[in-house]
């Protein structure tokens, strides 16, 4: 199993995690994750936020072809 969580402190990207969960499905990955919307920030903002932590995830870690994103205000 890859270990994801442990990148979540570098990451560039800077979303309030609230759950994550990686599950094995033979040799690919899909990744879950909740975050919680920045306060100050615009919805579009926030995508792109998504959309780099999703490449930084792929980028370091092959097996991973599926992310999902839940957005939330709790775990």
């Amino acid at each position: 199993m890859i270990s994801v969580i442990k990148y979540s402190d570098v990451w560039s990207v800077k979303l309030q995690v609230l759950n994550l969960r990686a599950i094995n499905h033979g040799n690919n990955v899909m990744v879950a994750i909740k975050a919680e919307l920045q306060p100050d920030t615009t919805v579009i903002n926030e995508v792109n936020e998504i959309h780099a932590m999703e490449r930084q995830i792929k980028h370091t870690h092959a097996r991973v072809k599926r992310i999902f994103f839940e957005i939330d205000n709790a775990d």
